[in-house]
């Protein structure tokens, strides 16, 4: 919505919203350079959150009363945050609370699952109490699936999804952070990195890119761009451009289609499906059967 509202104002001048306070978004990841050109066009503020359904509302937000940081979804509300590096490392787990974030600043870090406790979490899943007690920690922490890790300021930081996490020769690499790198770049609108199943190791890294309308730029100057912002490891094996990146009905992005998409499987089933029987030239009225 912020992309398209942009659109209305091509030449960068700001358009009549005299009405407009703020603004407030989320359920997407919101890239800094759209955040901050929104902003400036705009003249208002965008708060950025973080939440989920299981939450009823947000979990996490962007401080309006602390200085703009357009790197992070904000700090914990009226709840507890955890991370659990365990799958990751040795770390032991990090609490922060809206209450000790301030003094827990320069504690150690570690990327993990991010988890939830408090009163906007529901009490469960309906009907469902297995799922229930398999989203849920002994010390009733709600499970979200996406991981994340705090900074020095006590300000969360999400890097992706935990089935997101892509393994190549042994080692994990967080889609996101390819995704954030990617996104500075002056001719990347948008970026998606996931993964294609390999057999030799493992998982190859295809990000996924839209440009910026009249820009042009190829696979090979982008590589080179980010190899040298990023480390050895995270390097993309491939950088793929696409007109847009599919989403669903609630504007997230559909990374199956995606992956279908780079890994060549998804214009296989369309190939398969205009060979079926219904796809197949009618024979006209009386014509002669072989």
């Amino acid at each position: 919505i912020m992309a398209l509202l942009l659109r209305l104002s091509p030449d960068g001048q700001r358009p009549p919203t005299p009405r407009l306070r703020f603004g407030f978004c989320g359920a997407a990841p919101l890239p800094a350079n759209l955040w901050q050109r929104f902003e400036a066009i705009f003249g208002s503020p965008i708060y950025q959150g973080y939440g989920l359904t299981e939450t009823t509302c947000w979990a996490v937000s962007t401080p309006p009363d602390q200085p703009r940081r357009y790197d992070t979804v904000g700090v914990p509300l009226d709840c507890e945050v955890r991370i659990d590096s365990a799958p990751f490392d040795d770390l032991e787990a990090l609490v922060f609370a809206p209450s000790d974030a301030a003094a827990s600043a320069g504690a150690a870090q570690g990327t993990g699952e991010v988890l939830i406790r408090g009163p906007i979490v529901g009490p469960g899943y309906y009907k469902n109490p297995r799922l229930t007690a398999e989203c849920t920690t002994r010390d009733g922490f709600f499970r979200t699936g996406d991981l994340g890790f705090f900074d020095a300021d006590g300000s969360l930081h999400i890097s992706g999804r935990l089935k997101e996490v892509i393994i190549r020769n042994g080692t994990n690499i967080f889609s996101r952070d390819i995704d954030r790198v990617l996104c500075q770049h002056e001719a990347v609108k948008e970026s998606k990195t996931l993964s294609v199943r390999d057999d030799l190791v493992g998982e190859r890294v295809y990000s996924v890119c839209v440009l910026e309308e009249g820009h042009a730029l190829t696979e090979l100057a982008l590589r080179k761009w980010a190899q040298e912002r990023l480390s050895h490891h995270m390097w993309p094996d491939a950088v793929v451009f696409m007109g847009y990146l599919p989403a669903g009905a609630a504007g997230k992005i559909s990374i199956n289609t995606l992956r279908k998409i780079v890994a060549g499987e998804l214009a296989d089933e369309i190939l398969g499906s205009l060979n079926s029987w219904r796809y197949k030239r009618a024979q006209p009225a009386g014509a002669i059967k072989p």
